[in-house]
């Protein structure tokens, strides 16, 4: 996925994607269809989306932030999530220019919460932006980002594992594996980045106790 272009000295802006992946996971017997995009919008800003829809609901994810360097950091995300009837919606709102950096989750039927946050932070949705983003500029250069959800500010740290040959509907691809370094968690996070794509996501697994979540690239756009 060719979901940023490094923003470095002479660089060109990050180029607009719309790309296929299938989702599987614990308790779903079919393999969901998610369309995964970037594009610009006002004021220098971008936008990226994660949205996919069946007959059981739909769900939709979006970040939108401002290159500064390789990192996307963020000013807003928000999700909606349909299906069986009952509807969920969030929006953190990241006050980042504030002389103490706070982010703002508001959330239908709750009370608003508030927590500080980093100067340099950004979303979950845009975080495989900025390790692909990372991984072009420099293969060797650190995977550590501070990172805002709608449960906490954290500090999250990445390590390249290796390359492997990843097999997709959209094909195979050498790819770098990159895995989230956690200590004593049952969870686990594995991203797949191809180099000869402009380091593009074509795969990502989330293993979280004995449940596995897993989105492959099925087409490019």
């Amino acid at each position: 996925m060719s979901l940023c272009l490094p923003l470095l000295a002479n660089a060109e802006a990050p180029t607009a994607f719309s790309y296929q992946y299938g989702f599987t996971g614990a308790g779903i017997p079919f393999s969901i269809s998610a369309t995964r995009s970037l594009r610009q919008i006002e004021n220098g800003q971008w936008q990226t989306e994660l949205s996919a829809k069946n007959f059981l609901g739909s769900i939709r994810e979006a970040s939108t932030f401002q290159w500064e360097g390789c990192l996307p950091i963020t000013s807003r995300y928000e999700y909606q999530r349909k299906g069986l009837g009952q509807s969920r919606s969030a929006i953190l709102t990241l006050q980042q220019k504030a002389n103490t950096p706070t982010a703002v989750l508001q959330r239908e039927g709750k009370s608003d919460r508030e927590f500080d946050i980093k100067p340099d932070t950004i979303d979950m949705l845009a975080l495989p932006l900025a390790i692909q983003c990372r991984l072009q500029e420099n293969e060797q250069a650190p995977l550590e980002f501070h990172v805002a959800s709608e449960k906490r500010h954290e500090t999250l740290r990445f390590r390249i594992m290796g390359t492997e040959v990843v097999k997709t509907p959209a094909g195979e691809f050498k790819a770098l594996r990159v895995e989230r370094q956690r200590k004593g968690n049952q969870r686990n996070t594995l991203m797949w980045f191809a180099p000869e794509h402009n380091y593009s996501l074509v795969r990502m697994k989330q293993e979280d106790g004995g449940s596995t979540y897993e989105m492959r690239l099925n087409k490019f756009s």
